[in-house]
């Protein structure tokens, strides 16, 4: 047994750090010295506050980066492997909800990414919440002539129209500034939008030929149809046009039919990623296809966790990756 710590959420909105325990591995599995771990706001935030998840106490977290210390007979793995992981099977004493805020994480090697040397350890903190993005940009498929229109560019937001824009045109849209001043700075087209989708509607009115919605704002999708180009009627040989619900999203979401009829919209709802979607944003950061570092204002320390969530819960940059060396 090993002895680590955790952040662990106590209650609604609350966190602290405790001694966790880490068993020892099986022959699949391994343990890995976390380096690194990486917020993913959406997905932590909700479960931090109790709308969703399995209660209180828990250890949260799940894409991180690390050392193998101890590995198992048959893991396939070599103490000293550089490796990403989502999540953990760490937690001892009390819920996980993936675990991988901890200084030490027991895990199963079918769930760790090895990283190629040219990915450095914080880059690659941020592989698994770059593999939900990078899993929704696969399943579109789009073409170097399609453009596309991000909405919302919060962390996955960010990631997508970077993706996306390393193919074709990308035009991506917020209500706040610094966000779209982030995404002005990686050469996309970036747009500071109202609530109306204003002025991205008036001047993108039936252009985009794939529609990526980042924003967990399950009303924009009624005025959002109206940026999906047309299609005209009869004809088979241009695509419909797709709208990637790329983000999760509380309740349930409603569309005008008609509209969506009109335009014979493609609804595309990508389930979370693969391991080979981490695989394959590992090796576009590798090849210097896909910038991270400007995502992460700051590391942070695991003492300071319940500061960094309460500044992300305000809006307040764009994660938090926090710094598990030494710990």
């Amino acid at each position: 047994m090993t002895k680590a710590t955790g952040i662990v959420a106590i209650e609604p909105n609350r966190v602290e750090l405790q001694e966790l325990t880490v068993g020892d591995p099986n022959e699949g599995q391994v343990v890995m010295l976390n380096h690194f771990s990486a917020v993913s706001p959406g997905t932590e935030l909700r479960v931090l506050s109790g709308a969703e998840g399995g209660g209180y106490p828990y250890v949260g977290g799940y894409s991180s980066s690390g050392v193998v210390i101890k590995a198992g007979a048959n893991s396939g793995c070599q103490e000293g492997d550089r490796a990403c992981c989502a999540g953990s099977t760490v937690v001892k004493e009390m819920l996980s909800q993936w675990g991988g805020h901890a200084s030490c994480l027991l895990v199963g090697a079918d769930r760790l990414v090895p990283l190629p040397e040219k990915v450095d350890m914080k880059a690659a903190s941020l592989a698994k919440i770059a593999a939900i993005s990078y899993h929704g940009f696969r399943l579109a498929q789009a073409k170097p002539t399609d453009h596309v229109i991000v909405l919302g560019l919060g962390l996955i937001g960010q990631l997508s129209a970077r993706l996306f824009a390393s193919r074709g045109s990308v035009t991506a849209c917020d209500l706040d500034a610094q966000r779209v001043a982030a995404a002005d700075q990686t050469g996309v087209e970036a747009v500071q939008i109202d609530r109306d989708l204003e002025p991205i509607i008036t001047n993108k009115a039936n252009a985009a030929d794939v529609l990526v919605d980042a924003t967990g704002v399950a009303a924009v999708l009624r005025s959002a149809l109206k940026l999906l180009a047309q299609r005209p009627w009869g004809d088979v040989s241009q695509t419909p046009p797709k709208y990637i619900v790329q983000g999760s999203y509380a309740g349930e979401m409603t569309f005008p039919y008609q509209a969506a009829y009109c335009k014979e919209t493609q609804f595309m709802f990508p389930r979370d990623m693969a391991f080979e979607d981490i695989a394959d944003v590992l090796t576009v950061m590798a090849e210097g296809k896909l910038m991270v570092d400007d995502l992460v204002d700051q590391t942070t320390k695991p003492a300071d966790a319940q500061q960094a969530f309460d500044a992300l819960s305000r809006r307040e940059g764009l994660t938090a990756v926090f710094d598990w060396q030494g710990v």
